[in-house]
């Protein structure tokens, strides 16, 4: 065919008159034919071209004197040399005699400015990095000369070492032959050299790096390691690709992931591999460690992988900048300025922009804000938490935590059936993180967590707007204006100041979820958008159930006004969100409803404190925290003015709908009566809806200035956003100076610090606090282990005693010669081993009958304080049995006391033999038995009926006892962890559709 073709062409056949063609198969790989073409070469004094074979490939051939200065040029079928490129490539060669393979600039055939190889870079394990693959050449890469391989296309081979090395290795043909070529030319002591003056321009799909390809270099990095090392290296090789494959996954680049995939499976081709090293037995003279400077460091392939992740995440790697320089290249510039241009990545960009200035601003703000309470323990992680205002005491970890939400039965002293609190679910791990710190009391993490939460509100607010703002505008100064106003409006001081934990997380968490159900119901809205709005949607909720229903009412008008796709997407927005918050769904949508309008710290005893309508209008509820009415004004001029720039258009329309919603639910709120408390009746409290109704006037002003960029307003734009950022600072140090989270003071422990450790013991004891407002008023509390919730809701906070704790209490400060005896048999039987008397009054009223119950001994005495315990018992044998959550009893007695390893009595150990007719008598509520679990050996032991605390009897056999408080909705919880994985992932923006060249740098 090939002879045809030269007769056919006459310039081919006066320029090649003696041109010898030797015929090869049809699907003979490239290294094959170049092996045959090498093998029919004529011997010294032979004119003819024959086509041979002799012995198998990759065997060492003879070495001829003239072949050394021989030299053969390989070209593909689908490249073309510049007409310069090989005397180039001989220029550079003949400078050197140990050069022994040199190849070209490889560039794209349909646009020459596209790089595609100038060298092939791996890792010492293989791993193909190309870096320069795909970017724009400007010539950035032209300083490269010794390197590890050169692509076949254009490769010039010096005879000898062609021969030396038996040319292509057959393990290798077509997908890893050339980096196995110059791998073991270097092995054999020649060098490898890359000039980028000789160009070749050759097709983008031949030039890619498919599957097949990266799994070969990476047999061809096994095959040419050391034999010791070899199974190391095989073995890093599976794992690390199945770990980056998972990566790849998670960041929803399947094609990529099965690319990864297909590398880790490069040693399961260990005949392959072993043909290899064995054709290349004993033929090395490099010692290994000498090509050190050939490969990829490991830094650069975790930053080339890295670089992945960006790509697919909106990102920008160092090759997408070089692209994008060299499109936005207009002409020359200067040396200088052209040395400082600096690429910043998006962390510097977000630290020393707009961003970075918001969230300074708004923690100095938060400090002002604060500066009663700045040196205290609670913030500086050395205390115990806040209360005071909505806030109650949550002494707790990160377990205690997890478990409050996840147990049957919860709370403290004899605990309460568990009622569904979401929210916790993002406070564990919260408190996780801040016990991880060396300098903060593990057991008050989550106390810890609730204060720096509050703290730091100002600057994850405005942060929040600030993110969320893109929705509207890409401009960055508005939006730090209006992220400013929103970090410190009235609603958000005053929720910190009160410490309404679910108003202030639902502050910071608004405006990602309106702005993203909002943003999802555009045209073309991706799924990213779409479900990241779900996840906030539920986050918000699960802290302030009322912008749950706000956030789905918007959702619900999507469904039924936006257009094609946007409705399915709304119609996540609407029922997803319910699904992930389950359990607490269920109970609301199917019991009491009053927990739609409820949450932690959402209730007003004041019943709207007597603020006026006009006042709610500017965005005041009242109350400590708030400051002047009238400053509020700015926020609201700038929702009016945005409106007329914008008019009553789908968008306009839209926030219009949301902030009259936001408005009239904040009217409506001191009308509907939630409960009744010792406080006063309770009402929803009008933060929440105040926000919504803020959000909405915010909103229309951002997209106001956003249509400011074009027509007469184009001149005065800089100057209208200085000024806006200028009044937004003055609104927010106004507010901040004026406003003060008086209302929340430290967490003061009510016990001494030595009876405190003893309730986290083995027995797990109680302590009873007696307090006395007047010599004849005593009121008391029973403090466990355990932790109730961190702020005030319908049923929180809940009694910690009943009924035999009001009757204990009572014969403890009763002066009859009843409660010298019973006293102590009571405190056993709640498993309290301290009696606290706390303040003067009670002192003085106490003393006496405390003096003279028989079973108490007086530990500390004071004026305002006194710490009294409570005795063991005696058992039969002599032994003393003390105050404890599980006790086992005989005959009435008490005779064994079990250690209980966590909340309300749970505990796994083992019960030794006794007597028969032992029972097993916890020290918790009677309601415990409807939700705890006993069992024996595996077998579940009944309760013993009519009894008034949780009995179990005992065979006399003993055995494994696993003691359990049960698991609310069991089968609920794990479709709830379930989708929320499903979610999470489909809520990650990566797998973008936009090349990194198209998306938006800025933040």
């Amino acid at each position: 065919m090939m002879r045809g073709y030269i007769d056919d062409h006459e310039r081919l056949r006066g320029a090649y008159p003696q041109v010898s063609v030797v015929a090869v198969p049809r699907d003979a790989p490239f290294a094959a034919m170049v092996d045959t073409a090498v093998d029919a070469l004529p011997a010294p004094g032979e004119d003819l071209v024959v086509a041979r074979r002799t012995g198998g490939r990759a065997g060492r051939r003879p070495v001829r004197p003239r072949d050394r200065t021989h030299w053969l040029w390989l070209l593909h079928e689908d490249s073309a040399p510049d007409p310069s490129a090989l005397a180039k490539l001989t220029a550079v060669v003949a400078q050197s005699e140990r050069v022994g393979i040199a190849g070209c600039k490889v560039v794209d055939a349909a646009d020459p400015t596209v790089l595609l190889d100038i060298g092939t870079d791996v890792t010492r394990t293989g791993r193909h990095v190309g870096a320069a693959a795909g970017e724009t050449d400007q010539g950035q890469q032209d300083h490269r000369r010794d390197v590890l391989s050169v692509s076949s296309a254009g490769m010039l081979v010096r005879q000898d070492t062609y021969n030396t090395l038996g040319g292509f290795d057959p393990a290798f043909d077509g997908e890893g032959d050339g980096l196995d070529l110059g791998w073991r030319a270097h092995l054999i002591g020649h060098s490898v050299v890359v000039v980028p003056a000789a160009r070749v321009r050759q097709v983008a799909a031949d030039a890619g790096r498919d599957a097949t390809t990266l799994r070969r270099h990476r047999q061809v990095a096994l095959a040419r390691a050391s034999l010791l090392g070899m199974p190391f290296l095989a073995i890093w090789t599976a794992l690390s690709s199945l770990l980056l494959t998972l990566v790849l996954l998670l960041g929803k680049r399947p094609r990529r992931a099965g690319v990864e995939l297909a590398q880790g499976t490069a040693p399961l081709g260990m005949l392959r591999i072993l043909g290899a090293r064995g054709r290349f037995f004993r033929r090395g003279t490099t010692r290994r460690r000498n090509l050190r400077a050939l490969f990829v460091p490991a830094a650069g392939a975790l930053r080339a992988a890295y670089d992945g992740l960006l790509d697919g995440a909106g990102g920008r790697s160092r090759g997408a900048m070089a692209r994008d320089a060299g499109a936005a290249e207009t002409g020359p510039v200067p040396a200088v300025a052209e040395e400082l241009r600096v690429e910043r990545g998006p962390i510097a960009r977000s630290v020393l922009g707009p961003a970075g200035l918001l969230v300074l601003l708004l923690a100095i703000a938060s400090a002002v804000l604060w500066r009663d309470l700045l040196t205290s323990g609670a913030l500086t992680g050395t205390g115990r938490g806040l209360t005071g205002g909505q806030l109650l005491p949550f002494d707790t970890d990160a377990t205690g935590i997890w478990r409050t939400y996840r147990d049957a039965w919860v709370g403290p002293g004899l605990g309460h059936p568990a009622t569904d609190a979401p929210y916790l679910l993002v406070l564990a791990p919260l408190a996780w993180l801040v016990g991880l710190l060396p300098w903060i009391d593990h057991d008050a993490a989550g106390g810890v967590a609730v204060a720096w939460l509050l703290f730091a509100a100002m600057p994850l607010s405005g942060l929040a707007a600030y993110r969320a703002g893109r929705v509207a505008t890409d401009a960055r100064w508005p939006r730090l204006a209006v992220a400013l106003l929103w970090a410190t409006l009235p609603t958000l001081t005053t929720a910190v100041a009160q410490g309404r934990l679910g108003a202030v997380v639902g502050h910071i968490l608004l405006p990602f979820a309106l702005a993203g159900t909002l943003a999802a119901l555009r045209r073309g809205a991706s799924g990213a958008v779409t479900f990241a709005a779900v996840l906030a949607v539920a986050l918000t909720g699960a802290f302030s159930p009322v912008l749950l229903i706000v956030c789905s009412a918007v959702a619900l008008a999507g469904v039924l006004l936006a257009p094609g796709v946007g409705r399915l997407r709304a119609l996540a927005v609407f029922v997803v969100p319910w699904l992930l918050l389950g359990p607490w769904s269920r109970d609301v949508l199917t019991g009491d409803r009053r927990g739609l309008l409820a949450g932690p710290g959402a209730l007003d005893p004041t019943r709207g404190g007597g603020v006026h309508p006009w006042e709610l209008a500017l965005l005041h509820p009242g109350g400590p925290g708030s400051y002047a009415v009238l400053a509020s004004i700015p926020v609201l001029a700038i929702g009016l003015i945005g409106l007329v720039r914008t008019g009553l258009g789908r968008s306009g329309a839209a926030l219009v709908g949301v902030g009259l919603l936001g408005l009239g639910a904040a009217l409506a709120a001191p009308h509907v009566l939630l409960a009744a408390t010792s406080r006063g009746d309770a009402t929803p409290w009008t933060g929440p809806a105040l926000d919504v109704y803020g959000f909405a006037l915010l909103a229309a002003g951002l997209l106001g200035i956003a249509g400011l960029g074009a027509g007469r307003w184009r001149p005065w734009v800089h100057g209208l956003t200085a000024v806006a950022c200028v009044g937004a600072c003055a609104v927010a140090g106004f507010g901040v100076w004026t406003a003060s989270a008086t209302a929340l003071t430290p967490v003061v422990s009510s016990l001494p610090s030595v009876v405190q450790r003893q309730l986290t013991s083995g027995p797990a004891p109680r302590a009873l606090l007696l307090t006395a407002a007047s010599d004849d008023a005593v009121t008391y509390q029973l403090i466990g282990r355990e932790a109730g919730l961190p702020a005030r809701d319908l049923r929180s906070p809940y009694p910690s005693y009943d009924a035999r704790t009001a009757a204990a209490a009572r014969v403890l400060t009763s002066t009859g010669a009843s409660g010298r005896t019973e006293g102590s048999r009571l405190m056993h039987q709640l498993g309290v081993e301290y009696v606290v008397v706390r303040g003067a009054a009670a002192v003085r009223r106490l003393d006496a009958p405390l003096s003279t119950t028989a079973g108490l001994t007086q530990l500390s005495a004071g004026r305002s304080s006194s710490v009294w315990r409570v005795e063991p018992t005696s058992t039969t044998g002599g032994d003393e049995v003390g105050s404890s959550r599980l006790v086992i009893l005989q005959g009435g007695r008490p005779t064994t006391e079990l250690a209980s390893r966590a909340q309300h009595g749970r505990t796994d150990l083992t019960v030794p033999a006794g007597a028969p007719g032992r029972t097993l008598v916890l020290s918790e509520g009677s309601g415990w038995t409807e939700h705890g679990r006993v069992a024996l050996d595996g077998r579940v032991l009944s309760a013993s009926p009519g009894a008034d605390q949780p009995t179990y009897v005992l065979p006399a056999g003993g055995g494994h006892l696993v003691v359990e408080t049960g698991v609310r909705h069991e089968w609920l919880a794990w479709m709830q962890l379930g989708l929320s994985i499903v979610v999470l992932y489909l809520a990650i923006p990566f797998g973008t559709r936009r090349p990194r060249t198209e998306q938006v740098s800025g933040t």
